[in-house]
């Protein structure tokens, strides 16, 4: 005959073994972070200090703004979104897609890039930031974001736009899908010229090219801006981090600007 004073607590003791599995799991689960991909670098630090300072893991996605918004807007299983434009966070909210409130946590710039070899051999004269060069006929191929998806791609046309050189240049344009993509052509150097995030040439050596300061603001502001699209402890933690003095150091050191 089974002895059920024995039986019972063996019972309880494996339930608790399974219950304490189950809560670990649930505590490691990652915090799905989807971010823009001028903020690549930047995030991966800022991410680093997150998870010593939380003890939560993340796991962070690059992508175009304009795309990781319709992957949102599909169900796609993300935590918190950090958007270089405040309008896609707006779209996502209005969806029903994301809680709290919109937060603007940096502002982005743009810079243009330009081969060396130009200067060197005399093609070209003008100043670095001066965008009428674009014009000159040794300039073929020009990468910029593509304005369709990526809020930088949108600042260049609007930059462009204003110094009348747009319709001009239209035939030179190559469209990277993101700030990535256009970065990976200048570090390749198989364009000729470039507009990219400021804070890429912080951070990326861009050996063949000589790139401007970064361009007074004639275009609309670029909001680098975060939602969070899980109402979970975990997310909270990250939307207060990123807005905090830690992440605000790490942001105006690749060359972001304060919104405060």
């Amino acid at each position: 005959m089974i002895d059920m004073k024995n039986i019972i607590p063996l019972i309880l003791a494996v339930f608790g073994i399974i219950y304490s599995s189950s809560c670990n799991q649930k505590s490691q689960s990652k915090l799905r972070i989807a971010t823009s991909s001028n903020m690549q670098f930047v995030m991966k630090e800022i991410v680093s200090d997150f998870e010593q300072e939380s003890g939560i893991p993340c796991e962070v996605v690059i992508g175009s703004s304009g795309n990781l918004t319709a992957q949102i807007l599909q169900g796609g299983p993300f935590d918190v979104l950090a958007s270089a434009d405040i309008e896609y966070c707006k779209k996502i909210q209005k969806a029903g897609f994301g809680y709290g409130e919109i937060k603007p946590f940096a502002k982005g710039s743009l810079v243009m890039c330009v081969k060396k070899d130009y200067y060197e051999k005399g093609q070209l004269s003008s100043s670095a930031d001066d965008l009428s060069l674009l014009k000159k006929p040794v300039i073929n191929k020009i990468a910029i974001p593509d304005p369709q998806v990526a809020p930088y791609g949108r600042a260049v046309k609007e930059l462009l736009e204003l110094d009348s050189v747009w319709n001009e240049l239209k035939s030179k344009l190559v469209f990277g899908e993101s700030v990535a993509q256009v970065n990976h052509l200048l570090q390749l150097g198989a364009v000729d010229a470039a507009l990219t995030s400021f804070s890429s040439s912080v951070v990326i050596n861009f050996e063949e090219y000589i790139c401007s300061e970064q361009f007074d603001e004639p275009h609309k502001p670029i909001l680098q801006s975060v939602i969070k699209l899980n109402p979970n402890e975990n997310s909270d933690k990250f939307y207060k981090f990123i807005l905090g003095e830690k992440a605000q150091s790490i942001l105006a050191a690749h060359g972001y600007e304060s919104v405060r």
